[in-house]
């Protein structure tokens, strides 16, 4: 059994960080049981690089935008 590993990011858009996020999921995943929560699936670029790992959503595409930017200011 392999060790449990949750990574947050903001979203999968075609950024430095989720391609970095990309690689190193790849450079581990034979060593840990990956899980991602990502806070948008807005612009879900690098998604399908990584449809093969859990994915989940905190805020879905359809989410009215007023819960979003309330939640942003929390944040």
């Amino acid at each position: 059994m392999k060790p449990k590993m949750l990574i947050c990011i903001t979203s999968l858009t075609g950024g430095g960080a989720e391609k970095s996020l990309v690689n190193f999921v790849q450079e581990f995943e034979s060593m840990f049981e990956i899980s991602i929560l990502v806070y948008t699936e807005k612009n879900n670029f690098y998604g399908s690089k990584l449809s093969h790992l859990r994915i989940d959503y905190f805020i879905r595409k359809n989410t009215p935008v007023i819960i979003e930017k309330l939640l942003n200011k929390a944040c």
